[in-house]
């Protein structure tokens, strides 16, 4: 989880790659150790679980412990060493969580490497933003996105680079409205925005959502519904 003091202590980041029915595989290091070494160490972990790699099944769940160096990115190199050289290690990957702030705005690097990636979950790692850089790298291949428990106030107009988007979890979060871009996203089926600060719904952002199922709402300053597209069945 996010550190909220100052520690000169170096930071340990914990990686757990798991696959239903199979042995997780986990491990951790810190800041000050060697990327080239802990990649071998991630290397060998993951080449032991077979059944881990050849299909897109996998979870990554990241964190960390203690205070992160400034350049949080660096802190992630010995995983994005790993999803470059291993390519049937990123194929497997299906899912992301990550639960640390810092790991969160700087994760954005690594999600091209998961070329199977269909969900990404943020939930309440206290991001303010949500970085763009997420948007354009997963856009290719994720279908849902997790963002709730957040202090949002906004989503990013590259939210409608996410074109394959059946599920955009914002609810808990301090957004007051919603980017026109939204509409890009033509295979969204289900938009949770509860408990929001969202206090107009623009027919802009819903425009091509032909394909929306659900839209939650609840718990916003909301004074009427636009006329939306109807929802589909």
């Amino acid at each position: 989880m996010a550190s909220w003091f100052y520690s000169s202590a170096p930071a340990h980041i914990h990686v757990q790659l798991s696959t239903k029915g199979e042995e997780p595989v986990i491990e951790e290091w810190t800041t000050s150790e060697d990327a080239g070494d802990v990649f071998t160490r991630l290397e060998a972990a993951t080449a032991a679980e077979q059944p881990v790699t050849g299909r897109a099944r996998a979870r990554l769940k990241i964190w960390a412990e203690g205070a992160l160096p400034s350049n949080t990115a660096t802190a992630l190199k010995p995983l994005v060493l790993l999803l470059n050289r291993q390519s049937g290690v990123a194929a497997a990957i299906a899912s992301l969580k990550c639960e640390d702030h810092s790991l969160a705005l700087c994760v954005g690097a690594a999600l091209p490497l998961m070329p199977c990636l269909h969900t990404l979950n943020l939930t309440g790692v206290g991001l303010a933003a949500l970085p763009a850089e997420l948007c354009r790298g997963a856009a290719p291949t994720l279908r849902k996105l997790v963002v709730r428990q957040n202090r949002l106030t906004a989503l990013p107009p590259e939210v409608g680079h996410l074109s394959l988007l059946a599920l955009l979890d914002a609810s808990h979060n301090q957004l007051t409205a919603l980017p026109s871009e939204l509409s890009q996203c033509e295979a969204l089926a289900h938009l949770w925005l509860e408990d929001n600060g969202i206090g107009r719904l623009l027919p802009s952002a819903f425009a091509r959502l032909s394909s929306l199922r659900s839209l939650l709402v609840a718990f916003n300053p909301l004074d009427s519904l636009p006329q939306l597209v109807p929802l589909s069945r």
